[in-house]
């Protein structure tokens, strides 16, 4: 078949050229080498193009004694971690499947410029709640809620950034054919 192809073991190269401020890809497949041009023109989703962010390294307990005081601030810096993005974040992806030219394939269409109400669900009510207590003791329930906050507060960043899709690969009143 023609349009069926697959893709060869490190069958990606990238050749770059500074003068130009442009990458040439090349991609290795079993029967054709697709060539790509890719300026160096990359859009951020963020609004500065450096932010400040902690490490994995600054964040990691490293040989310290284990407690409330330890815990909370390696918490405290994964948490200005996400609240840094959070702030910076200001566009995300809008695709659309295109029936027409590329028989019903998701493609880019344009950024969105993310607004007040796209981030009130990142409102955080009690803080608290993301740390442990000065008199609290250090155990699975007060870990468990801890890190659940944590993840529910992160999946709340992942819904936002996800990419906008309009429309449907297969229509709702299309015939699908399949072959044997």
């Amino acid at each position: 078949d023609y349009d069926k192809f697959t893709i060869a073991n490190n069958g990606l190269e990238i050749i770059g050229d500074d003068t130009i401020k442009d990458d040439k890809l090349l991609l290795w497949a079993n029967t054709r080498v697709f060539s790509f041009t890719e300026d160096n023109n990359f859009l951020s989703l963020l609004n500065t193009s450096n932010p400040n962010f902690y490490t994995k390294s600054e964040i990691f307990i490293k040989d310290e004694f284990f407690n409330n005081i330890t815990f909370n601030s390696t918490i405290f810096r994964h948490f200005f971690n996400l609240n840094l993005f959070a702030s910076n974040l200001n566009k995300k992806l809008l695709a659309e499947f295109d029936t027409v030219q590329t028989d019903g394939y998701l493609r880019f269409k344009e950024f969105l410029e993310l607004i007040h109400d796209d981030k009130k669900d990142l409102d955080i009510q009690d803080q608290k709640q993301f740390f442990v207590g000065v008199n609290e003791t250090l155990n699975g329930n007060t870990l468990n809620r801890i890190i659940t906050n944590l993840f529910n507060y992160q999946n709340k960043l992942i819904e936002i950034v996800k990419t906008k899709r309009i429309g449907q690969r297969i229509p709702l009143l299309k015939t699908v054919i399949i072959d044997k």
